[in-house]
């Protein structure tokens, strides 16, 4: 269903950015080695001759950031946003210029993370999520001009007004 799956769209955009602080603060050396990695493969994959949509990394690029979050409803949900992802056929296919966007978006917040810099990452990664939009799944919220993400209203978690 589009619209339940716009809805869990916004419901993810505010979980990652609420947690963001926490969960960044919690980031070894060795994840942001991983999200750069992870950013390589991606690009690798882009890169061939027979190009490859790079859904498993695009997965554990966003996994990684919250994966030492002690919060396992935080991670369960974010890992079945995933998963819905998948079971809208999102995975599938894409354009090559909003996957180029995407990785984009990756290594700049990978970049950022990677020099402490917290608050440009998550400047990008609302930057970043906002680029399903283009793939005809809207799930905007209102947002206060200044990058944040207002809250969502009852009416479009329920998938009416997003």
């Amino acid at each position: 269903d589009p619209n339940a799956f716009r809805a869990y769209s916004a419901l993810r955009i505010h979980l990652e950015t609420a947690f963001w602080d926490e969960a960044v603060a919690l980031l070894a050396d060795e994840d942001k080695a991983e999200l750069l990695d992870l950013v390589e493969r991606a690009r690798a994959k882009l890169n061939t001759e027979r190009i490859q949509i790079p859904y498993p990394e695009h997965r554990a690029f966003h996994l990684v950031i919250y994966k030492r979050l002690d919060n396992h409803f935080v991670r369960g949900l974010l890992e079945a946003y995933w998963d819905a992802y998948e079971a809208v056929e999102l995975n599938t296919y894409a354009d090559y210029g909003y996957l180029q966007e995407v990785w984009s978006y990756h290594e700049r917040i990978a970049r950022a993370l990677e020099a402490g810099d917290s608050d440009l990452g998550k400047e990008l990664l609302v930057q970043h999520m906002r680029l399903i939009d283009k793939m005809g799944v809207s799930h905007e919220s209102a947002s206060n001009g200044a990058g944040h993400i207002l809250p969502v209203t009852q009416k479009q978690l329920q998938g009416e007004a997003v």
